[in-house]
């Protein structure tokens, strides 16, 4: 399931890269008046109890104001981290894993994605780890939810500069979009709003992938004041 998973969506995104596409760049205070309005579809109370039950049914628009409105929400922290990631760690190195811990890990996959639902990683390790534990069908629901977040990304830009950037909500994200494309970071560099990243010209036929972090950087900045 990983490796179809992760085809279907490496395929998905160099579809989408290489699209002559309008983008679709968040517009925060149309999608922050949307979410609050309870006779609105955006409404985020009703979105986000979508998400939770990886409901499949959500649409484009829908998964744009869920990621992007998910920064107006008191729990937003960018730069955060699952609290227990070392002890996940750990357990994904043993070389042999039980069903115990196939259970061990969907828990604690889901208690990451209760502190933050959209740590996109979390949400492919418990993809994974719920096919391996023999519940294909949610697995399947929850790889489609995160294919329709990593699609809202890819559709706000192109990545090839900072203005046309990929507009992310946390630098995390950042690398799990390189990471579902097969992209690995050869550096990166603050520029102004945007992280660039660098990656083998030779391989992808790009020397550089812009993300623009602006939410992320104000959030960090009024942290400290």
């Amino acid at each position: 399931m990983k490796l179809k998973t992760t085809l279907i969506l490496l395929l998905s995104f160099f579809t989408l890269f290489a699209q002559e596409k309008e983008f679709k760049r968040p517009d925060y205070k149309s999608i922050e008046k949307n979410i609050n309005d309870s006779k609105s579809e955006f409404y985020y109370p009703v979105l986000m109890e979508k998400l939770v039950k990886h409901d499949t049914l959500i649409t484009a628009d829908q998964y744009h104001h869920l990621y992007y409105g998910y920064v107006f929400n008191k729990n937003y922290a960018p730069y955060g981290s699952y609290s227990k990631r070392s002890e996940l760690n750990e357990l994904l190195k043993k070389q042999e894993l039980s069903k115990e811990d196939y259970a061990k890990v969907i828990s604690m996959a889901e208690e990451a994605l209760v502190q933050n639902p959209f740590d996109l990683g979390m949400m492919n390790l418990l993809a994974i780890f719920k096919d391996y534990n023999g519940e294909s069908e949610e697995a399947q629901k929850i790889a489609a939810n995160m294919y329709g977040i990593l699609e809202t990304i890819v559709k706000s830009g192109d990545g090839k500069t900072c203005p046309t950037a990929y507009h992310v909500i946390s630098p995390h994200d950042e690398y799990a979009i390189m990471g579902t494309a097969g992209i690995r970071s050869l550096g990166q560099a603050l520029m102004g709003s945007c992280d660039l990243q660098r990656i083998d010209e030779d391989e992808f036929g790009i020397s550089k992938l812009f993300f623009d972090i602006s939410k992320p950087f104000s959030q960090l900045s009024d942290s400290f004041k």
